[in-house]
């Protein structure tokens, strides 16, 4: 099984962000985690289960918020998506964001399943997340989604 997630790597500025709002240094956070940041491409690196779920423990514990993933998801910006992102500022429709959404997710991480539901007159981008998953990282990825919608 595949036991590797990007999610974080493709973050790391959204954390960044957020943790200086608590004057918190991130460099100890992902040390801490036990993901190096000295490599020049952790954007593009998958990075194991284990460390993600240390991470946001470590982030809760740290910032002492249990909603910390909604102010991270909220703190992403399109460009921190990389070509994902640039696809969706591209996307005519939010239907089409949502389609090009569904379709490359998988690139950056294994951690949830997205899928396009579609009835007469709705239209839905339907994200389960892996059981596993930490509370918040499901907080961060719905955040996430809904700051793209805006």
């Amino acid at each position: 099984m595949y036991d590797h997630h990007s999610t974080i790597a493709l973050l790391t500025e959204s954390v960044f962000r957020t943790l200086a709002r608590y004057q918190l240094g991130a460099d100890e956070l992902f040390e801490r985690s036990g993901i190096a940041l000295n490599d020049s491409h952790v954007s593009v690196s998958s990075i194991e289960t284990g460390k993600i779920t240390n991470f946001w423990h470590s982030v809760t514990e740290l910032t002492d918020n249990p909603s910390i993933g909604f102010e991270i998801g909220s703190n992403v910006y399109p460009t921190n998506l990389h070509i994902l992102g640039y696809a969706w500022l591209a996307s005519l429709t939010l239907e089409r964001a949502f389609r090009r959404f569904n379709r490359y997710y998988s690139v950056y991480t294994s951690s949830y399943h997205c899928e396009i539901r579609e009835e007469e007159d709705a239209l839905s981008l339907v994200v389960e997340m892996k059981p596993e998953a930490a509370a918040e990282a499901r907080d961060c990825a719905m955040a996430m989604l809904m700051n793209l919608c805006r």
